[in-house]
């Protein structure tokens, strides 16, 4: 009788942890402020020493909370084990029992931390991994000093403990992703507004000027090189709408997988010279001269639509970012390929930038000042991807850029 009473003791006292730590990690989607209140508590109610360990975003594993249950004989527990422990590397699960504090110190933390760690006097230890969604996101230490050691029926308590932390930490990602996407969103919903309202404008103006010429005069006396100014700024303006809806295109069929390639084979250099004539208007009013150098024929195997894409959208940035200056067009051929390099004069691109300006919705510079929805590079990107090849820059803060094109 006197068995049943503590096995029903020890399972109330267990029922009630878990309850307690389900209710810590519920009153708040930042599980990194509640680890460290649930390590409090899993150290006073079940063992003596707790770590709770994560990776973050750039793959380095912190222990996310730390706790001793005498804060008199280890005061530093906390601040010791809450510090940086390793690159990319998770404890091995196990279950250690009667080991000597200098066996669990080896076993159970970074090399970095052993000293310190000996000095805790465990005798025993747990370590379960968190796991998410078949990924493993951290690691629940638990150890035990003196007279208690762990045994297996404890393990049990403890792989409950780590499901509830792990799914804590997924929900808390997910959340953060979800606001991060609704951001987004919202910053691209206010770009594309004012980007397709922005041509929409003056071809409105030039379309209600049109009309009230001819509502005024007969259409035979109104001059027509003035309607013809007026058709080419409406023509210019049609076709930077079309541009801005083929990019919301392109993002869709990037996002459903339904972008397919048309190979051919093609001369790329004939392609490029081509472009460079029916460049050569846009160009001009930017003041940018097109330089093309490379051998005299290079047959490739692509789809030239979408290589074609690519390069007026390199060409489009470099006359954007650095008008009144030439822009550089070099054909190179390796064993790896075929590469473009589109170099220009402008302002350059800071190293933290480079990669970030080839995801969806980034610019290097702010959307006030260059206009543009930020999706030229990251559908250009998916476009090298989608040929086996990669899109990259090279730049230095006002010594301008170098984009490269490389494909199989």
């Amino acid at each position: 009788v006197k068995e049943a009473e503590q096995t029903l003791a020890q399972a109330k006292d267990r029922s009630e942890l878990l309850a307690e730590v389900s209710l810590l990690l519920t009153q708040t989607l930042d599980a990194g402020g509640a680890l460290p209140l649930v390590a409090k508590a899993v150290a006073a109610g079940f063992c003596h020493f707790v770590s709770i360990q994560g990776a973050d975003s750039s793959g380095l594993v912190r222990t996310l909370g730390a706790s001793h249950r005498d804060s008199t004989a280890h005061p530093c527990a906390k601040e010791t084990f809450g510090a940086l422990t390793a690159a990319g590397n998770f404890l091995a699960p196990g279950f250690y029992e009667n080991q000597t504090p200098e066996e669990i110190a080896h076993l159970c933390f970074p090399l970095a931390q052993v000293e310190d760690a000996a000095t805790l006097n465990l005798n025993s230890a747990i370590v379960r991994p968190l796991v998410a969604r078949g990924q493993r996101i951290g690691t629940l230490l638990l150890g035990r000093s003196g007279e208690q050691v762990f045994t297996p029926a404890d393990v049990a308590l403890a792989e409950d403990l780590s499901f509830r932390i792990a799914s804590s930490l997924d929900n808390a990602t997910l959340y953060r992703d979800a606001q991060k996407a609704v951001r987004m969103r919202d910053e691209f919903l206010s770009i594309a507004s004012h980007e397709l309202k922005t041509p929409l404008t003056p071809l409105k103006i030039q379309t209600q000027q049109l009309l009230r010429l001819i509502a005024r005069d007969s259409l035979a006396s109104v001059d027509p090189a003035r309607v013809n100014r007026m058709l080419e700024i409406s023509n210019r303006q049609i076709e930077r709408l079309n541009k801005l809806i083929e990019d919301l295109l392109d993002i869709s069929r990037i996002s459903t997988g339904k972008m397919g390639l048309r190979i051919e084979e093609f001369d790329i250099m004939e392609l490029l010279e081509d472009m460079a004539q029916r460049f050569s208007g846009h160009l001009a009013s930017a003041g940018c001269e097109l330089n093309l150098s490379g051998p005299p024929c290079v047959k490739v195997h692509w789809d030239s639509f979408r290589i074609e894409q690519i390069l007026v959208n390199l060409l489009t940035n470099a006359t954007k970012y650095a008008p009144n200056k030439p822009v550089a067009c070099t054909v190179s051929v390796s064993r790896e390929g075929v590469q473009i390099s589109v170099r220009d004069q402008g302002m350059g691109i800071a190293h933290e930038d480079q990669d970030r300006i080839f995801g969806r919705f980034e610019r290097a510079v702010s959307g006030t000042h260059f206009g543009g929805l930020g999706l030229g590079l990251y559908i250009s990107t998916q476009i090298a991807e989608a040929h086996a090849g990669r899109l990259w820059v090279e730049s230095e803060l006002g010594a301008g850029s170098v984009f490269h094109l490389e494909l199989p």
